[in-house]
């Protein structure tokens, strides 16, 4: 993954529709000045035309439970 997602030290997960036509990517916010990682966030990309196009966007979200790609996640 590394290269094709850059994560800058912050954990990432993604959510996948059964048809592909959703891609929802996860991020973690920042860690806050007392090392603590901020609240996760989340962006949805939906598939148009063969290219898929940003179509949401949430903060204080839930990451996916188990993660769907652990490499991307920072120990707790």
């Amino acid at each position: 993954m590394s290269g094709i997602v850059e994560t800058e030290g912050q954990s990432e997960d993604f959510a996948l529709s059964d048809d592909w036509s959703k891609v929802t990517q996860f991020e973690e916010g920042p860690e806050n000045d007392k090392d603590e990682a901020g609240p996760w966030s989340s962006t949805t990309w939906c598939l148009e035309d063969k290219t898929y196009e940003k179509c949401g966007q949430k903060q204080t979200v839930q990451p996916p439970d188990p993660p769907l790609l652990k490499e991307l996640r920072n120990p707790e």
